[in-house]
């Protein structure tokens, strides 16, 4: 049985959908670096409010044992 070649044809349109792919790729290895970014973003964000209440809660702390 013989083999049929591929055509330029059919190699045009393996180039278009890899280009494709790796167009749609890009765009999800974006979209991705992005929301880890943004992940990251809102850790700092609830660390930085965790330690100002810590610091307000200490400060109640003591104006409590001062008033007693």
């Amino acid at each position: 049985m013989k083999v049929k070649q591929p055509t330029y044809q059919a190699h045009a349109i393996n180039a278009g959908s890899n280009n494709y792919c790796k167009k749609k790729l890009e765009a999800y290895k974006k979209k991705a670096d992005e929301a880890y970014s943004d992940v990251s973003a809102r850790d700092d964000e609830i660390e930085r409010l965790q330690r100002e209440l810590d610091e307000d809660m200490e400060l109640e702390r003591k104006i409590n044992a001062e008033l007693r």
